[in-house]
């Protein structure tokens, strides 16, 4: 819970704090992995049992991180 947790506020901070100022445009490419592997992390986590509302929250917030990377 807690990794699943960690993850969402991550991608939030990603998608609601660097998108709109478009600092991720110039973060370096090590903070792309870091982000990549948030995602990674994410979707393991689903597998530890998770509820049906936390996995459509986390992958609707995962589909806006991965439109922000493709913009960016």
């Amino acid at each position: 819970i807690e990794v699943r947790d960690a993850a969402c506020h991550l991608l939030s901070v990603v998608v609601d704090g660097l998108v709109p100022n478009n600092y991720l445009a110039h973060a370096p490419v090590r903070s792309y992995f870091r982000i990549i592997s948030v995602c990674i992390m994410l979707l393991k986590s689903f597998s530890l049992g998770a509820s049906e509302t936390d996995i459509a929250d986390a992958l609707k917030l995962m589909d806006k991180t991965v439109a922000a990377l493709r913009t960016c």
